[in-house]
């Protein structure tokens, strides 16, 4: 994708070199992902943390018990016994400097089905190899854990597996990462701490244990929101904008290269933790972005224009009369703010996902009877446009263009990513917006009512949308659309007269986000969508399961047998006196779609 200024980049604005932001947890420094993912090939991402030259290698192994044992450090010659002992794949890569953050992507071809593969990724130290990715070690990180440096984390070499080319598999689905709450200290104090990662470890557990059985886990999909740009107000990039956006000389900054370094502390900050590290370089993964990888509500502010007094208008404007910038100035930052998002989401998430056109970040992929697409909802999401205010009219007619090729004789399923659900709340709560009291009920958050597909601004591209996947249901195609956003857990089944086979929504939200007591049950008994009911686009729904306590899902798929099955999963806290609490990971519920 086009690069942004990253030359222009101002020091004291910049967090290369910060060191005071409040981060509880260690920041990523290296780590690596394993990408898309096929029955013959595999792409790892990896971040090295600073230029040099890397050796990336790959090998097969049979079990855990025949993984190699990787040494601190290895000779010229040590090395090459060991690619000759391992059959490993190499990748040679030179990062040259700091341009793209220390991040790689290697896409490895030629590679045999169902097979499990060890990598460790190797830096050159004058002749000298050693692993910083994928080498055995056990790790006690202080601040690392959920139980505060209890728990020991035994990394045991980085492995994932490829995909077979039939029989049953499974996927997890999760969203909304932000593990970070403010806790006050004293009278005009916060200290930020780290709460609910309890989940990954949950996920990580599930995982394993999935592995071991007869439907064993391909890959797993985060839906959206897998970092918060302003999550907690200590943290927000975005609260530092407005603290440091002025005009110098006539000049406005900060500039977009010192933006970009905001983005990127912002995926290592969230990204530190070492049991989302094992999961992302154990297990494929497939990332799509929502509105916090950019800032909150994304796409649903009206443009500027309309008078100061505009409550739909992006907070930025208000904050610019208080700098004494003017609105050319807003627009000029929030741009700037867009560009340096999309590539650091580029640089540490979709870059690893099946490649697309420049600056395109929806993509479909296939395995074993099932269509897969990933709608990116944020990327063209503008609410000034007056059609496809979500997708724009590009991208819904590559969706269409896909949908309309399905052949019900060659595809059994079609799931579809939407990271905001196209069913959830009821329809009546969208009519707030136009209410004289809103402001004083809802502290002006329309942004959050127009994200949502059920708003009237979105009727029309939202009646487009089902009447394609009704298309697909008509002719025998199974069809689910899976979704995060909303911190509650879902299962609608959506049916359609003269049309026998039925279409589900599927939400998983969140895997760590703290909720109080008064939120929680407004999530679970209030905004939701009745338990039956009817839709204004003439369907009938179900709702078969709603859940703020399942941070993460597991859907079963039995091309053969024509089956699927949605499992919720959630985290029981068991205390005992004189104890640490200690966590179980069980399914809560179990929803059989077809």
């Amino acid at each position: 994708m086009e690069k942004s200024q990253k030359t222009e980049f101002d020091a004291d604005d910049g967090f290369i070199y910060r060191t005071e932001r409040p981060w509880p947890n260690p920041r990523l420094k290296t780590g690596a992902i394993v990408g898309h993912t096929t029955i013959n090939s595999a792409t790892i991402w990896f971040r090295a943390g600073k230029p040099g030259k890397y050796r990336l290698l790959l090998w097969a192994c049979a079990d855990e018990e025949t993984r190699a044992k990787i040494k601190a450090e290895y000779k010229q010659a040590e090395i090459e016994q060991f690619i000759e002992k391992n059959r490993c794949v190499i990748r040679n890569v030179e990062i040259q400097d700091y341009s793209d953050d220390t991040t790689h992507v290697e896409r490895i071809h030629d590679l045999r089905q169902d097979t499990r593969y060890q990598y460790c990724i190797f830096r050159d130290n004058e002749g000298i190899w050693r692993p910083i990715i994928g080498r055995d070690r056990a790790v006690v990180p202080e601040r690392d854990t959920p139980a505060h440096g209890r728990q020991v984390r035994i990394y045991k070499g980085n492995f994932f597996r490829t995909l077979a080319e039939s029989g049953a598999f499974s996927f997890a689905l999760f969203s909304c990462h932000n593990p970070y709450v403010e806790k006050r200290r004293f009278l005009f104090s916060r200290n930020i701490e780290v709460e609910r990662m309890e989940a990954w470890d949950g996920l990580h557990n599930t995982l394993l244990r999935h592995s071991q059985g007869k439907v064993r886990p391909a890959f797993l999909i985060a839906g959206g929101d897998q970092v918060y740009t302003d999550g907690r107000p200590s943290i927000s990039i975005w609260n530092y904008l407005y603290k440091v956006m002025r005009k110098e000389d006539g000049k406005l900054l900060p500039s977009e290269g010192t933006m970009l370094s905001w983005f990127r502390d912002i995926y290592r900050g969230y990204w530190g933790f070492a049991p989302l590290k094992q999961i992302y370089s154990h297990f494929p993964t497939y990332m799509i972005w929502d509105d916090h990888e950019i800032g909150d509500g994304w796409g649903s502010f009206d443009n500027p224009g309309s008078g100061k007094d505009n409550p739909n208008e992006h907070e930025i404007y208000k904050k610019c009369e208080d700098k004494d910038l003017n609105r050319k100035d807003g627009d000029e930052l929030l741009n700037r703010m867009f560009r340096a998002a999309k590539e650091a989401y580029f640089e540490y998430e979709h870059s690893h996902n099946p490649q697309t056109e420049k600056d395109i970040f929806h993509y479909g992929f296939n395995h074993n009877r099932c269509a897969f697409f990933v709608l990116d909802g944020r990327g063209y999401r503008d609410i000034n446009r007056p059609t496809f205010r979500i997708h724009g009219e590009s991208q819904f007619n590559d969706f269409k263009q896909l949908v309309e090729q399905l052949d019900a004789a060659q595809t059994s399923f079609l799931f579809v990513v939407s990271a905001v659900p196209v069913l959830h709340m009821g329809e009546g709560w969208f009519d707030l917006e136009e209410n004289k009291f809103f402001d004083i009920l809802n502290a002006g958050n329309r942004d959050d009512l127009r994200d949502g597909w059920e708003h009237s601004l979105h009727d029309n591209e939202r009646k487009k949308l089902k009447e394609l996947l009704w298309a697909a249901a008509a002719k025998g195609i199974k069809v689910a659309i899976m979704s995060g956003d909303v911190h509650a857990s879902a299962a609608f089944r959506l049916t359609r007269d003269g049309i026998e086979t039925p279409i589900w929504q599927l939400t998983s939200s969140a895997i760590t986000y703290h909720l109080g007591l008064g939120p929680e049950k407004i999530a679970k008994h209030f905004l939701p969508a009745s338990e039956s009911g009817h839709t204004s686009d003439g369907e009938n729904f179900t709702r078969h399961q709603l859940s703020v306590k399942s941070p993460y899902s597991i859907i079963q798929v039995y091309p053969e047998k024509q089956e699927a099955v949605f499992q919720l999963y959630g985290l029981e806290e068991i205390k005992e006196e004189g104890k640490e609490p200690v966590y179980k990971h069980n399914s809560t519920a179990r929803v059989q779609l077809w």
